[in-house]
């Protein structure tokens, strides 16, 4: 099957692909909306890729969008329902937005799995594939999402909310002084300071609305589901109180540090990642340079 593939000879080859596989679907990487396809054309619905799954939110690892990024098939493993399923997303040629095709299938029963000779096992294929998927879109260090899965989710997040009319907002924080620590404590203890910000981040943000990642080196982001500009400000407050009773052990010295917070909320008018990504950035470093160890929204 060519690397691109058109609308056209998805129609063409659909009992064949019907063979090959369980299922498929036409999605929009960025928005994660099912199309359908009809007379050689794509066609919006109201579908959202993961419904499929139950879930109300995306895939943590999305490969359509990285086959998007790509532009070339890709395939992944990935565990739902008690099964292993692999998929295989390949961009379709020419469309409006760039869209792909999810190819589906259930691998459970014909997986085979070994460690160190070991006989295969349905549980070691599902707990394998899990152990990989989450290896691709966490941090190692603070065990966050990293800036692949950021990349990923928060467009499919803002295009959500604004199709259900809710507010959402984005908190970008940064270490105090992280510099001043990593060279008067050295790195291994900076990596320490790290692990403690993110440990704190997690615990003051909502499990089951929001979501946090590590955006590179000291930064931070969280994500903060249906939360207009006053509830995001409550969550960032916790935030800095959470990171204010943090604290690292060096030698019989105990290192405590600050954070600086930038909000900005999206309600209403619909904006991009970057664009809600580089306001609550800017906003960051206006409480950067206003003292630190303070929160500034937008």
């Amino acid at each position: 099957m060519a690397e691109l593939l058109s609308c056209e000879a998805l129609e063409k080859h659909r009992e064949l692909i019907d063979i090959l596989y369980d299922s498929f679907k036409v999605v929009d990487p960025e928005t994660k909306k099912i199309f359908e396809i009809a007379d050689g054309k794509p066609r919006a619905t109201e579908k959202y890729c993961y419904e499929r799954w139950a879930r109300d939110t995306p895939c943590e690892n999305c490969i359509s969008f990285a086959a998007k990024n790509e532009n070339r098939s890709m395939v992944k493993l990935f565990s739902a329902d008690g099964r292993a399923c692999f998929v295989r997303a390949i961009p379709l040629a020419e469309t409006d937005p760039p869209l792909t095709v999810e190819f589906l299938k259930d691998v459970t029963d014909s997986l085979l799995y070994s460690t160190g000779g070991s006989a295969s096992d349905s549980k070691y294929i599902l707990d394998a594939v899990t152990d990989l998927n989450s290896m691709i879109i966490r941090d190692q260090l603070t065990k966050l999402y990293n800036r692949r899965y950021l990349d990923t989710r928060l467009p499919a997040d803002l295009r959500a909310a604004s199709d259900r009319k809710q507010p959402i907002s984005v908190v970008f924080l940064d270490v105090d002084n992280f510099k001043h620590i990593n060279d008067t404590y050295g790195h291994a203890t900076g990596d320490l300071v790290l692990q403690a910000t993110a440990r704190a981040l997690e615990s003051a943000v909502r499990s089951d609305y929001d979501w946090a990642a590590r955006f590179g080196g000291d930064e931070f982001v969280a994500c903060l589901g249906d939360a207009d500009s006053a509830a995001a400000r409550r969550i960032a407050e916790r935030i800095l109180a959470a990171v204010a009773a943090a604290s690292v052990p060096f030698g019989e010295e105990t290192i405590r540090f600050t954070v600086s917070l930038g909000i900005e909320t999206m309600q209403g008018t619909e904006r991009t990642a970057e664009e809600l990504l580089q306001a609550a950035d800017r906003s960051m470093y206006s409480s950067k340079q206003r003292g630190k160890n303070r929160i500034t929204a937008g």
